[in-house]
């Protein structure tokens, strides 16, 4: 998956979120519902369509989260979240009356 994503669709932004992938490829996989043995260790024909949709969808997560860290730790805290809570309902449609009470 990485040498494809660095080599061959060359798009770095992706191949730099190891969680992106990881999850998206954990998610795939699970929507396999005949594993064989080498499916955990490889992209196969059933689960390429999965993990094209997963990769899309949780590196838009991604970048949202990017947006709303403002110390980088990989976690949102309480000042995050009322700084960013606006991209939530923006991008995603959430409806968030009261960031606070959201948050706790």
């Amino acid at each position: 998956m990485d040498k494809g994503i660095r080599d061959v669709l060359q798009i770095p932004e992706l191949f730099d979120a190891k969680p992106v992938l990881m999850r998206a490829y954990q998610a795939a996989l699970k929507k396999v519902t005949k594993p064989h043995g080498h499916n955990q260790d490889y992209v196969t024909k059933a689960t390429f369509k999965f993990l094209m949709i997963y990769m899309r969808l949780y590196y838009e997560l991604w970048e949202d989260f990017e947006d709303m860290q403002l110390d980088g730790d990989r976690r949102i805290s309480e000042k995050e979240f009322k700084n960013g809570y606006h991209i939530l309902v923006s991008d995603w449609k959430l409806k968030i009356d009261d960031p606070d009470a959201t948050f706790k």
